[in-house]
């Protein structure tokens, strides 16, 4: 008896789930409505009573609206409003074209159109000193950029469903990341594989100099605990400031000065690195070179580099369309996703027939 209550239990919340997938996608709109009650239970096989739990628990989720001695309506949908906010150490840096954040937009931008979403974009710092306030009403946020987990409480008081990004600390919510881990990995692959033996890894310093994010330790940290077990290779390291790139300043200097004394034969470029103004001088220009996370405006002619790109326009992509899922559906319990990267172009990463990536 019970299993059979619960087999009609799970058959309408099943029937409930298909029509609503067929509202969301636009198969039955305010304008066409509903099929009829006698069509829907011949095509779901059900009784009509049944039917009428089916029509409760869309009417619960505000999928439909039923009015007596009326025809039941399809609720228009409301359009709903996403923030991204990116939390920057460099001051006044919103999105830079050519960055992390950048490609991010790009991909929640592009989930946003196809999902008829307003998006709203603001630095995380402005945000925090307007009193985390926008005027109008937020319904998602996705936050990414640096420190992102100290600024979460005042965030979660908004009353928004959240998605972070590229935070390795242990959150109570949805968190989107890039495998910096297997990146360090794939790394060190490319430096075994061309047999080299002298690798300097790069690292990028911004003004606030606390500022070395987590991502960039782990990938290095997983680059040398591979090349460590071969003993003919010796890794170096290095760090420049952002404000030293142009000119050069002080520390470019010095990476110079640490190629040529210590006859270094190849260079990682670590997350995020604005490299192309060092690739202006003979002494970088020259060396075999792996950069890890593509740049918008690099140039792939290049035969001695080697790319492991973290598809951040997709990763944007995918915690906005997580996010539009939790709103829709606050008790999800959260997730935690790391994107794998790939490598030069021919391994692109997998993903399953409805975007999610294979576990």
């Amino acid at each position: 008896f019970y299993a059979k209550m619960d087999l009609i239990m799970k058959k309408y919340i099943k029937i409930a789930d298909a029509i609503a997938m067929r509202i969301k996608d636009g198969l039955y709109t305010p304008q066409t409505g509903l099929p009829t009650h006698r069509e829907l239970c011949s095509e779901f096989m059900t009784s009509r009573s049944n039917l009428h739990k089916v029509m409760n628990l869309l009417e619960e989720r505000r999928l439909i609206e039923r009015c007596r001695g009326q025809r039941t309506k399809i609720k228009a949908r409301e359009k709903r409003t996403l923030l991204f906010l990116f939390f920057s150490s460099i001051k006044g840096h919103l999105i830079d074209r050519s960055g992390i954040s950048a490609r991010l937009y790009h991909g929640i931008h592009r989930f946003a159109e196809e999902y008829n979403l307003t998006l709203l974009v603001q630095s995380g710092e402005n945000f925090i000193r307007s009193g985390c306030s926008f005027g109008v009403r937020i319904d998602g946020i996705i936050a990414g950029g640096v420190n992102v987990d100290k600024y979460l409480p005042l965030l979660q008081e908004t009353g928004a469903q959240i998605v972070a990004l590229g935070s390795y600390h242990q959150l109570d919510l949805d968190v989107f990341c890039a495998d910096y881990d297997e990146a360090g990995y794939h790394a060190a692959d490319s430096i075994l594989r061309r047999n080299l033996k002298r690798p300097l890894f790069l690292m990028l310093q911004f003004e606030d100099e606390d500022f070395l994010m987590t991502s960039f330790a782990k990938s290095r940290n997983a680059f040398q605990e591979k090349l460590l077990l071969h003993r003919k290779i010796t890794v170096f390291h290095h760090t420049v400031h952002y404000k030293d790139l142009a000119a050069p300043g002080k520390t470019v200097l010095e990476l110079f000065r640490k190629i040529r004394e210590n006859n270094v034969d190849s260079i990682v470029y670590c997350v995020n690195i604005p490299y192309q103004p060092l690739r202006r001088f003979t002494t970088v220009r020259t060396l075999p070179s792996v950069v890890i996370d593509r740049q918008m405006e690099m140039d792939d002619s290049d035969p001695s580099m080697e790319l492991i790109d973290f598809a951040s326009e997709r990763i944007g992509y995918l915690a906005a369309r997580r996010l539009y899922k939790r709103m829709q559906n606050p008790a999800l319990e959260p997730l935690r996703i790391l994107i794998p990267c790939s490598r030069t172009p021919e391994q692109e990463p997998q993903y399953s027939n409805d975007g999610d990536i294979e576990q």
